[in-house]
């Protein structure tokens, strides 16, 4: 489970900056980056998200936030609680049956990411 904790770090870093933490043309420079180097984190990172990821990506595996404990971060505990508002919005809603399972498709992915161990 060490490499799938980073690898989500790494993974929503990508997804809400457009490029990853760490970036090289070769392999060992990067591996040497992501061993020697630290995460540049722009401004307009969320501070939520960004505690959530830096616990993610400590060097140290031994103090690194892994499973379960991740679970019980609030970035994760605000992310679940907007699924389920998001969730009983929908269901509220007069929606077509292939518009309802459009919208809850991403949701119901999102839950199995950052659930399944």
């Amino acid at each position: 489970m060490v490499l799938f904790d980073r690898a989500l770090a790494c993974i929503l870093y990508e997804l809400f900056i457009g490029e990853p933490p760490f970036f090289a043309d070769g392999l060992y420079r990067l591996i040497d980056m992501v061993v020697h180097n630290p995460v540049r984190w722009p401004s307009e990172f969320p501070p939520l998200l960004r505690d959530f990821l830096e616990r993610l990506l400590i060097k140290d595996p031994q103090t690194r936030l892994s499973w379960p404990a991740l679970l019980d971060h609030e970035y994760i505990k605000d992310l679940v609680q907007g699924m389920v508002l998001g969730l009983n919005t929908l269901l509220s809603q007069s929606l077509s049956y292939r518009s309802l399972i459009a919208l809850i498709l991403p949701l119901i992915f999102t839950y199995f990411v950052i659930f399944s161990t």
